[in-house]
């Protein structure tokens, strides 16, 4: 995965490093190329299960929004 496309999720979020380093014992870099690339995980789907986690920033939440209205 790109690092800019890292970058972005890691804006959008809340403590994404330590929740990854605790919870999956890899790099949150690590992580998100694994769901990327392997697992084929969109952006959509990311964002939703990070808010499930309580991991979204303000940004996170706002850009979840205009994705789900962009699908009504």
């Amino acid at each position: 995965m790109a690092m800019k496309k890292r970058k972005v999720i890691q804006n959008m979020c809340v403590g994404l490093e330590v929740y990854a380093e605790h919870r999956f014992k890899m790099p949150y870099s690590e992580l998100l190329d694994k769901l990327w690339e392997e697992a084929g995980v969109t952006e959509f789907q990311l964002l939703n299960a990070l808010q499930l986690l309580g991991r979204l920033n303000k940004r996170g939440k706002n850009r979840l929004a205009e994705m789900k209205e962009k699908m009504k």
